[in-house]
């Protein structure tokens, strides 16, 4: 009896030394430091464009000699030249003198006076032009990839602003686009970003790194009903085919292309390869990321043409998808949303997997009878971590 007791007794000490140490196993695992996880698109995107966005401060002197002060922020484009709003320069003749100062990646920098070299109020686009050239434009971070179709950026895609809110210092924040405009607002899109005054005039980045606009503003306030309302999340920016066709572009065409740092993407594709060539880092630094990844592509074609009168006809189209920096593609998967007499339809991936092909073909009836053919959907591309430098 007395050594079955001893025996039950070691047994309870174990179970109570195993409870203890779980416990502190939990105790440890809550409590010890965690890396911190980083989104590595923003990290990207921050560390490529920060010398190019400017803080922008306007002082302006009235006649009474008092001074008013303003500030937003801006884009340099080529080493002399910066973007911003209109709205972020306050109009020269309500003062006895006005002084523009940009200061490049942080508002602690020696500023840099500026003058103004033309508006376009009715797109809210003002262009400066530094007294001097910027000694670190970061012209070693070029080319600077421009998007400037929907389908580029399709809703959903997700964004950076980059700016100076609240007349702090440089700051990121990141959304996704909600639309792509609409009345009264066609000549913006819309994204839930957060954004302050002092954005103003700020550039937009997709995850990539290219360039998608310049931020606009918001609504704080909506009346509806008689009712006023508090507003989140309803912010815009001008997209770019907008900074593009405003008359004040004639100044940065006149930049040249070598010092401009501005490449437009015809392409309807998100990952361009030339996207990818701006971003990476160089071929001997390891990818990061996942060890696979899923991209949806959107793909959307209509065909409404009729050239025969009595019979259909039909039209090849496709897509080339270019595999993100340090990935291969391992498949790729159409997936219709809407197709209407879409024939032929295959994906094929080239020998290496750096990039594929979506083709199709579409066919639309005579003209004595004109329905429409189409493809409307994504296509997925699976892909896959390629081995770091120098490992087989």
């Amino acid at each position: 009896m007395e050594r079955r007791r001893k025996i039950e007794h070691a047994r309870y000490r174990s179970a109570a030394n195993h409870l203890w140490t779980a416990r502190l196993a939990l105790f440890i695992a809550l409590w010890a430091p965690v890396s911190a996880i980083a989104d590595d698109a923003a990290v990207r995107v921050a560390g490529r464009y920060d010398a190019r966005v400017g803080h922008v401060e306007t002082i302006g002197t009235l006649f009474n000699d008092a001074q008013d002060i303003g500030g937003g922020s801006g884009l340099l484009i080529g080493d002399t030249f910066v973007i911003t709003n209109n709205h972020v320069i306050p109009p020269e003749n309500n003062y006895k003198r006005l002084e523009i100062l940009v200061r490049l990646k942080s508002r602690l920098n020696n500023p840099k006076a500026a003058t103004l070299v033309a508006r376009d109020p009715r797109r809210d686009i003002a262009l400066l032009q530094l007294n001097a050239p910027a000694a670190d434009a970061g012209g070693d971070r070029c080319p600077m990839p421009i998007l400037v179709k929907p389908v580029q950026a399709p809703m959903g895609t997700t964004v950076y602003v980059l700016g100076f809110p609240l007349n702090q210092d440089l700051s990121l924040s990141g959304g996704l686009i909600s639309n792509h405009g609409s009345p009264p607002t066609e000549l913006r899109w819309q994204t839930d970003t957060v954004m302050n005054p002092g954005n103003s005039g700020g550039p937009v980045f997709e995850s990539h790194g290219s360039l998608l606009g310049i931020a606009a503003g918001g609504i704080v306030k909506w009346t509806y009903g008689g009712e006023t309302h508090d507003v989140d999340g309803v912010n815009f920016f001008i997209p770019a085919a907008e900074l593009i066709a405003s008359p004040l572009f004639t100044h940065i065409a006149g930049v040249p292309a070598d010092k401009r740092c501005w490449h437009v993407l015809q392409d309807d594709l998100v990952a361009d390869a030339s996207i990818a060539i701006a971003i990476d880092d160089g071929p001997s630094k390891a990818p990061q990321g996942p060890d696979k990844l899923d991209r949806d592509y959107t793909v959307s074609e209509t065909k409404d043409d009729h050239p025969v009168v009595f019979a259909p006809h039909s039209r090849n189209y496709q897509s080339r998808f270019q595999a993100e920096p340090g990935y291969k593609i391992v498949a790729c998967t159409p997936r219709p949303q809407s197709a209407n007499h879409a024939h032929d339809i295959t994906c094929n991936i080239d020998s290496g997997g750096g990039s594929a092909v979506f083709a199709y073909r579409l066919e639309s009836g005579p003209s004595v009878d004109q329905w429409r053919g189409w493809w409307t959907g994504f296509v997925t591309l699976r892909q896959e971590r390629k081995p770091a430098t120098g490992q087989q």
